[in-house]
């Protein structure tokens, strides 16, 4: 079932965004309308599944057309590390214990050092298909057809298959008529 994406403000007078799974938009209006919710707000905006995570918030899912990249991904480190915070205490705990009582350098130490950065790769891994997204788009903007067409099977599990469809078939037309304009100039039909 779709999911969509709206903004209102709760009967408590709170603006509030969420992601509701429904038929159809008109449904999921009418279930945010049915709960109390006024001045309901559909997000159309978004082509590709939307998931909502504890690093990537609905709320979030609106805000980050407007944030840059590296903004992003900051905010979502930021939050790997607040519910890793546990992990991140032994670890430092450990490392200090061992330092404090002379122990050697070892790989116990390092792994305690490796621990440190778990939920940063845990970032990476999220953001690693979106990063290809907008790789393959800004390849699309270019009209660089062969680099859509190899990005793509790599995003074909997170697109829905209408937008892998869409995207692979402006790829192979620009293909066709860069092709066609070769021919074109190397007959002399136009300059």
């Amino acid at each position: 079932m779709p999911q969509y994406l709206l903004t209102a403000q709760s009967p408590a007078g709170r603006k509030v965004t969420e992601l509701i799974t429904a038929e159809t938009a008109k449904a999921a209006v009418k279930d945010l309308e049915g709960r109390g919710y006024k001045g309901v707000v559909l997000h159309l905006d978004f082509i590709r599944p939307i998931q909502a995570t504890p690093l990537l918030t609905a709320r979030d899912l609106v805000h980050n057309r407007f944030r840059s990249s590296l903004h992003r991904t900051l905010i979502m480190a930021m939050r790997a590390y607040m519910g890793a915070w546990k992990l991140l205490a032994l670890t430092v705990t450990c490392f200090i214990v061992r330092r404090a009582v002379n122990a050697p350098w070892g790989l116990f130490d390092h792994l305690l050092i490796g621990a440190l950065f778990v939920p940063l790769a845990v970032v990476r891994r999220k953001r690693a298909g979106t990063i290809l997204y907008h790789r393959m788009l800004e390849a699309e903007c270019w009209r660089r057809s062969d680099e859509v067409l190899r990005i793509l099977p790599r995003l074909a599990e997170k697109l829905p298959p209408y937008a892998a469809a869409w995207h692979r078939a402006k790829a192979v037309a620009l293909k066709q008529d860069k092709l066609l304009a070769r021919c074109r100039k190397a007959l002399g039909l136009y300059s």
